[in-house]
Parts: structure tokens; sequence; C-alpha cells
């Protein structure tokens, strides 16, 4: 009976030594779940706005994303968050939005409307990817992502905790450009600025 006590001590040592070299061979990531985002929005300064509706492909925001011309700021996109992840130890994640953009353009001879929207967003923070879309009918990155100027931080109002990402610069990716390019005809640089964007959810 005392050998099968011991025994038995000693199983119980060797699980738990098994346990927890698995655990430590975990990554950061997987021992650490995200948490989720609840409802918020991304605010995005249209900085580049005009020159696009000069040159003849006027952007539309798609319900119930909104356009936004304040004085003396900049046009703003307002585009609702309707959830996501988040990881609060290494602030990054993805929220996922409702609505999103269109452009239009009319050629003649006949009369044609030619249009390309990008809705659903995954704008992902401190990833490897940028921020994807579904533009007319797929899924592709849409926005890169800079994170050089943005900072990031929590806020508690009435008992709920945010989290906010301000200051982080879109421009076209290359697979969007080449849609546009094959839809209007036209080019639109890879470098060329979307806009500034600041992300604030309720974090769970």
């Amino acid at each position: 009976m005392d050998h099968l006590r011991r025994h038995g001590r000693g199983s119980a040592v060797s699980a738990a030594l098994v346990a927890l070299v698995v655990l430590l061979a975990l990554p950061a990531s997987a021992s650490a779940a995200a948490k989720p985002l609840g409802k918020g929005s991304i605010t995005v300064r249209l900085d580049p706005f005009f020159a696009l509706l000069s040159g003849g492909y006027p952007m539309y925001p798609v319900a119930p994303a909104t356009m936004h011309f304040g004085v003396p700021t900049t046009p703003a996109l307002i585009v609702p968050v309707k959830g996501g992840s988040w990881d609060v130890a290494h602030d990054r994640g993805t929220f996922l939005v409702r609505g999103g953009i269109d452009f239009i353009h009319y050629t003649t001879g006949p009369l044609t409307l030619h249009q390309l929207t990008a809705t659903a967003w995954h704008a992902r923070v401190n990833q490897t990817t940028g921020w994807t879309a579904v533009a007319n009918g797929s899924r592709m990155v849409v926005f890169d992502e800079n994170f050089k100027a943005s900072h990031t931080s929590y806020l508690t109002v009435g008992g709920r905790k945010f989290v906010k990402v301000s200051n982080v610069t879109l421009t076209y990716d290359n697979a969007f450009a080449t849609v546009f390019s094959n839809v209007f005809g036209a080019t639109l640089g890879t470098t060329t600025p979307f806009g500034t964007a600041t992300l604030l959810a309720r974090v769970k």
C-alpha cells in the first residue's frame, strides 16, 4: 500500500513537470488569449480626398459608414466597429467594421458608370498583413499601415475599458491599386496616402 502511495505521488509530479514544459514551450500569444472587442469606430482623416475628387474619382461612404466635412479639419470617414479581438499584453489585434468606401467614375460613348467598393474591413494593428476588405467581391489587402507615429492608449469610461490607437498612416496596397487600375484604367500609386486613422473600441 505504501508502495502504491509513493507511486501515485511520483506520477502526479511527473505529470506536473510535463505540463510545465508544455506551457513554457507555448508562444506568448497562445498562453495569453486575446480579449473580444465591442462596438467602437474608426475615424480616417482623408488628406488626399480632394485630389481624388478633382481627378474624377469621387469616393463615397458605404452605409453605415459616414463622411464628415469639418472646418477647418480635413474631411473624415467614420466607419463603425462591430467587434474583433485585442491582445492587451502586446497591443495588437483586429478591428472588424461595417460599411466601407465606394469609388465611382463615369466614361462617355456611351455613358458608363464604373464602380469599385471596399467594405467589411479587417483593420489589423501591429500584425504582418495590412487592412483587408472585400473589394468588388473578393477579400484582399487594401491598405498598408505605418505605425511610426502611432500611439496606443487605454481609457475607462463609465466603468468600461476602451483601447485607442491613434495616428496610423494608411496607404493603398499594391493589390488594391491593381484592381483600381483594372476597373478605372487609372493609376493609384501604392505610396498615395489614404489618410490617418484613429481606432477606438471597447475591450470586453
